[in-house]
């Protein structure tokens, strides 16, 4: 009973404050506008209110509706007088100038009108002040945040300046509806204008057409003669070219010749002088002579700089263009071919060295276009015109189904490369982090702080369904983060934790060890269940990533997971304390066997040269059958021991390079080119060819970098800087004097306090300087060029990137 009392007298309380409230906001509307009538109103409904006692939103509804019937009235009178206003200007105006004027002198009416309406509105606003509408929302805010009766005077105060504001705006919107009519005249008279001119523009055309059919038959006579006058031109361009480029190259040699001669003479002249100089004691004449000799040579120096800096450019620019062009033609190939044509721009640059090795196999079926290929061999552009034939041949002879098969086939060999044997090279997408919480307080604490960085889409974790802790209801949940990089896990055990675990320090000394173990050990103090997680670095061999974990803990959900490809971790939870159930784990691998590496294996199987290491790389690389046969081909020309093995210098020789100190880098990658033994087996060939060629350039700069950093410290300094420069510039002509100095400048620039160099800072300064990484490039082309062919490797490269977007692998630099 006590209760019921206390809370009526709470809501009688509240009834009177809202009265209150609405009684002062109408006092001041009523001292502040002085209108009687509203005043015997707004009484009668403040009594009703008390009389009924109806809620706060019901009174402010009723005065607002009051409000408004008043506010209506009032300004139906001011927006009419306004009205007569603008339409008095607006007949003077009309009375002085006249239609005409009135469009052609817009601006004038626009002006004078403002200028009226400005003066007559200020003189109004000193006499009377003029009732302004109020919106909804300032009677809310004035019954809930104004209860006492001290307020009037500031709501008062907002009601001026809101007055003072409605009345601007008002002003500006009656001058714009003039000038909106004003405007509406003049676009209809441009209208009218601008049809008048499109008709005639059409008669136009129409007489030109018909002139145009007068003359078809004497253009079609002058095409034709065009014709014949081109093809004769065309003809005379190709019986002369051999002779022009006969005349041009015996020109150029001429020249160069004579350049020789003259600087030949010049030097002997300069010596000659020099000579009498010093014999007649005339030191200061052999200084100047000497000056001028070392200003000329340095003068000479500097143009074969530009030049060559210039014939680098313009080659590269064609290299772009030429890229670009292929890239689109492969993509367009892509999109249109058939299963044939898209295989035959991959087999492209393998036909010619098919041919020739069926050929030596059987000389029988050595053609005439065969003998023709030979005696154009050193050509290059030549190599893939000639490739595709056999091949595509075949394809177009195989059915839809075989073809489909055939593609299926590729994709399972592409997946299998990327997926089981270069995880180590590119970064997968898997489980980055591994949380436990224990019990349900930590629960909803950890599981707030995830929802909120889910909303602000930062990294978060998600929960794993399902209570480890099984019938013991601990409330023992796992949680997992998805990302990408260095720290992806690739393999789960499950521990149990030893007895000091519980203990801060031992578990953080614990985790340190295992980081530098290329380990992630995840564990919580009030359970005995330890997870020791394998990570994915680039000190570890190549490893397919964990992208799913999850709990299962009945026999009838193992199956279905074991038959989705899932694997069981060992133990079983009981044995750290925990429920009946196991973790199980999903790999991101590619678990179909292709039959066309077991087939290709198969069948190079017979020959003396195909080992282990040589299956490995056929796997890692996606190479097929004929193309490595065409690999091995161009390794047989330098074998002249017969003993599947080259030395170092013929690996140099055959590209056209130098030995230089890069290339031995390339070579110590796999292991060949010691300093012992100086011989390059064929595996290693092998390897370093389809390793280097399918770098792009941006590896190839990591590469680099690398290899002037053994010690993996992620930093270059002086002195591996200085060995970069000596390595690149060892065997370089035409390199400006200034140019090391210019590069060792640019070092101390952007490295970290001037010392330290990481790699975006390098690679920014090699595109500063492009000369810096120019001869490894060279390498990189020289090798592509004597193995199959440039095009073979930028259409094997774009055919790995494609297959690394449908699986869902990203390229690691």
């Amino acid at each position: 009973m006590l209760l019921r009392r206390q809370k009526r007298q709470a809501i009688m309380a509240e009834l009177e404050r809202r009265i209150i409230a609405a009684a002062t906001i109408q006092r001041g509307w009523r001292n502040y506008f002085r209108w009687k009538w509203m005043m015997r109103d707004v009484r009668l409904k403040e009594q009703e209110f008390k009389r009924q006692g109806f809620r706060r939103e019901y009174a402010q509804m009723e005065l607002a509706f009051w409000w408004r019937r008043v506010r209506v009235k009032h300004f139906k009178r001011t927006v009419l007088r306004q009205l007569m206003v603008a339409r008095k200007a607006v007949n003077v105006i009309k009375a002085r100038r006249g239609a005409d004027g009135l469009i052609l002198q817009r601006s004038s009416i626009a002006r004078a009108y403002r200028s009226y309406m400005v003066r007559t509105l200020a003189v109004r606003a000193k006499k009377k002040a003029i009732a302004m509408r109020c919106r909804w929302r300032r009677i809310y805010l004035g019954i809930k945040r104004l209860p006492r009766p001290e307020d009037t005077a500031r709501i008062q105060m907002i009601l001026r300046r809101f007055i003072r504001r409605r009345k601007r705006n008002k002003a500006a919107t009656d001058i714009q509806r003039v000038y909106r009519g004003v405007q509406a005249r003049r676009i209809y008279v441009v209208k009218l204008a601008r049809m008048y001119t499109i008709n005639a523009i059409n008669i136009q055309r129409v007489g030109r057409g018909h002139i145009a059919r007068r003359g078809e038959v004497r253009d079609v006579l002058e095409a034709n003669h065009a014709s014949r006058v081109i093809t004769k031109a065309l003809h005379t361009y190709i019986r002369n070219k051999a002779f022009r480029d006969m005349v041009k190259e015996t020109r150029a040699r001429r020249a160069r010749f004579e350049r020789l001669q003259r600087e030949a003479l010049i030097r002997q002249r300069a010596e000659a002088t020099l000579r009498q100089a010093f014999l007649m004691n005339q030191e200061k004449a052999a200084k100047a002579i000497q000056s001028r000799w070392r200003r000329r040579q340095a003068n000479r120096r500097r143009e074969e700089a530009r030049l060559l800096q210039v014939e680098m450019d313009q080659r590269l620019a064609l290299d772009k263009k030429l890229r670009q062009k292929k890239i689109e033609e492969l993509k367009k190939l892509q999109r249109s071919a058939s299963p044939a044509k898209k295989v035959g721009g991959v087999l492209s640059a393998l036909g010619r060295k098919l041919n020739k090795l069926t050929a030596q196999e059987d000389p029988e079926l050595a053609t005439e276009d065969h003998i023709a290929i030979e005696e154009d061999e050193d050509d290059e552009e030549e190599r893939p015109k000639s490739s595709a034939t056999t091949l595509l041949g075949k394809m177009r002879g195989m059915t839809e189904e075989e073809k489909a098969e055939n593609a299926k086939q590729d994709t399972d060999v592409l997946a299998n490369s990327i997926l089981n044997h270069q995880t180590n090279s590119n970064l997968q997408v898997g489980i980055c982090g591994i949380h436990v919480t224990v019990g349900k307080k930590e629960e909803k604490a950890f599981m707030e702080a995830q929802d909120y960085l889910k909303a602000t889409k930062q990294e978060h974790m998600a929960a794993v369904e399902g209570d480890l802790s099984g019938k013991k209801q601990l409330n023992v949940r796992l949680w997992l983060k998805m990302g990408q990089g260095d720290g992806v896990v690739t393999d789960v055990k499950i521990h149990k934790a030893p007895p000091n675990h519980a203990n801060s320090a031992v578990a953080k000394v614990r985790k340190k060890e295992a980081q530098l173990a290329s380990r992630m050990l995840v564990g919580h103090n009030r359970c005995d269940l330890e997870l020791m997680c394998k990570v994915l670095s680039r000190t570890e061999g190549p490893a397919p990533a964990v992208d799913d974990l999850v709990f299962c803990p009945n026999k009838t959900g193992e199956a279905d997971l074991l038959g989705r490809g899932y694997e069981r971790v060992e133990p079983m939870l009981k044995a750290v304390g925990l429920g009946k159930g196991f973790l199980f784990i999903h790999r991101k691998t590619h678990k179909t066997r292709p039959k066309k590496l077991d087939v290709a294996k198969y069948r190079l199987r017979k020959s003396g040269w195909f080992t282990s290491r040589t299956a490995l790389l056929l796997e890692k690389y996606a190479l097929s059958e004929e193309e490595l046969v065409a690999l091995h081909a161009i390794f047989s020309e330098t074998d002249f021991k017969g003993n599947s093995t080259m030395d170092v210098y013929s690996f140099f020789s055959e590209i056209g390079e130098d030995e230089t100190q890069y290339g031995h880098w390339l070579l110590q990658a796999v292991g060949a080119g010691g300093q012992q033994n100086r011989d390059i087996t064929w595996d290693q060939y092998l390897e370093v060819v389809c390793f280097f060629s399918m770098f792009s350039r941006r590896e190839v700069l990591r590469f680099a970098f690398g290899s002037l950093d053994p010690g993996m410290r992620g930093y270059l300094d002086e002195s591996d800087f200085q060995r970069f420069l000596t390595a690149v510039f060892q065997h370089e002509s035409g390199i400006p004097g200034n140019y090391n100095g210019k590069a060792k400048r640019g070092f101390s620039r952007l490295a970290n306090s001037g010392t330290q160099l990481d790699f975006p800072q390098f690679e920014k300064l090699c595109a500063q300087y492009p000369r810096l990484p120019h001869p490894i490039y060279r390498l990189q082309t020289a090798i592509h060029k004597h193995n199959l062919g440039e095009s073979f490797w930028d259409q094997k490269r774009e055919i790995f990137t494609n297959a690394r977007v449908a699986v869902g692998v990203e390229k690691n630099y």
